[in-house]
């Protein structure tokens, strides 16, 4: 999926301030920041917005208990939807384990009208 980058646009999974500070900065945003350098496609931090502070995934204890700490967690940035709506959205996140944080930022994005969504995570 990345032969042709030219339409693409790299979009860290977005993080509380408050877990920020606990880990040491957003994990997503540096493994995005790689990307960028080495593939040279530009990164947005601005289009999804961590709107919601929720517990770490690492403290549910089932699939369901994930889905619905993530539901509500993001936002799209309306103001950068029409500059950037016919780009490919590469999502990346550090860890994956269900899918639940990148399908809510999937659904967000695409309840703004983006079509062609994909994500990479750096460990599952």
């Amino acid at each position: 999926f990345l032969k042709d980058t030219s339409s693409s646009i790299i979009i860290p999974i977005p993080m509380s301030n408050k877990r920020r500070r606990s880990r040491g900065g957003n994990h997503a945003y540096h493994i995005a920041k790689e990307f960028l350098y080495y593939l040279k496609i530009p990164m947005c931090e601005d289009l999804l917005i961590r709107k919601k502070d929720s517990i770490q995934q690492v403290l549910t204890h089932s699939k369901s208990q994930r889905i619905s700490n993530m539901r509500g967690s993001f936002t799209v940035n309306e103001k950068l939807i029409g500059v950037l709506l016919e780009k490919r959205i590469i999502l990346v996140d550090d860890v994956t384990t269900t899918g639940s944080t990148i399908y809510e930022a999937k659904s967000i994005l695409e309840k703004g009208g983006f079509k062609n969504i994909v994500a990479i995570t750096l460990a599952h």
